[in-house]
C-alpha cells in the first residue's frame, strides 16, 4: 500500500511540532454537535453494538471507527461525520463496546482486531440500502481496519457487482458469504445446511418438501420418512 506524497498539505508554523500537533487539539479544538441517531445491534454471541448515525439522505456511508477509549462524540469523530456530511454522505459512526456509554454485557472488551463487529456495523450499513461505503480509522481504529481488508481480500462487498447480481446464489456469493467468514457461497451452504444437524435432533419432526424440490435432485433435498 503507497503512501501518499506530494498532497500539497503544509502545516501552520505552529503545527509543524509533532507534539504541539498532538497536544493542542486534544486540548482545545471544539467540534460542533453532531445530530446522532442511535442504532442498537444485537449480536448473535448475546452482546450488542451501538454505531450512531448522521444522515443526510445518501446512499454512500462512511464508518469512522475511534482510537483507544474514543467514541463517537470525540471531536475527531464528530469532525470527521461533519465533514462526509457536507459532502452528502450519511455516516454510521462506530462505538466499540462498552463505548457507547452502557457497559457490554459479556465479559470480554473491545480491541485492535476485533474485525467481526465491524463486520455487524458493514452488514447493518447495507441492510440500510448504502451502495458504497468509505471506512475511516483512528489509531485502533485504523489498525482495525487494515487487519479487516487483509482478512477479505477478495471479499469487500464490490457495489457493481452486487448490483449485477441476478440469482440468490449470486448475492451470497458477493455479499453473504465473504461478509461472514466464508469462503463462497457454496462453503456457506455447506457449513450452515441443516442436514448436517438432523441426526441430532431429539424429537419429533415433520418435514414437508415441494415434490419440485424432489425432482431437481437438490443436495439439500431429505427423502427420509
Amino acid at each position: 500500500m503507497p503512501l501518499l506524497d506530494g498532497t500539497g498539505y503544509r502545516p501552520g508554523w505552529l503545527f509543524r511540532n509533532a507534539h504541539a500537533s498532538t497536544i493542542l487539539p486534544s486540548m482545545w479544538r471544539r467540534v460542533l454537535a453532531v445530530s446522532y441517531d442511535r442504532q442498537r445491534l444485537e449480536l448473535p454471541d448475546g452482546d450488542f453494538l451501538d454505531p450512531d448515525w448522521s444522515r443526510v439522505g445518501g446512499r454512500r456511508a462512511a464508518v469512522p471507527c475511534h482510537g483507544l477509549e474514543g467514541n463517537s462524540e470525540r471531536p475527531y469523530m464528530r469532525g470527521m461525520a461533519r465533514a462526509f456530511n457536507r459532502a452528502g454522505w450519511d455516516v454510521a459512526a462506530m462505538n466499540f463496546r462498552g463505548c457507547s456509554g452502557e457497559p457490554n454485557r459479556l465479559a470480554r472488551s473491545y480491541h485492535s482486531g476485533v474485525t467481526g463487529d465491524l463486520r455487524a456495523v458493514l452488514a447493518a450499513v447495507l441492510a440500510a440500502g448504502c451502495t458504497e461505503i468509505v471506512l475511516v480509522g483512528f489509531s485502533l481504529g485504523g489498525n482495525l481496519i487494515l487487519k479487516y481488508l487483509g482478512e477479505e481480500p477478495a471479499g469487500v462487498a464490490d457495489g457493481a457487482r452486487l448490483a449485477d447480481a441476478r440469482t440468490i446464489i449470486d448475492f451470497d456469493d458477493i455479499y453473504t458469504a465473504p461478509l461472514n467468514g466464508f469462503v463462497d457461497a457454496a462453503d456457506y451452504y455447506a457449513r450452515n445446511s441443516a442436514v448436517n444437524w438432523l441426526d441430532r435432533i431429539g424429537v419429533p419432526t415433520l418435514l414437508l418438501s415441494a415434490a419440485l424440490d424432489a425432482a431437481d435432485n437438490r443436495p439439500d433435498y431429505i427423502d427420509n420418512p
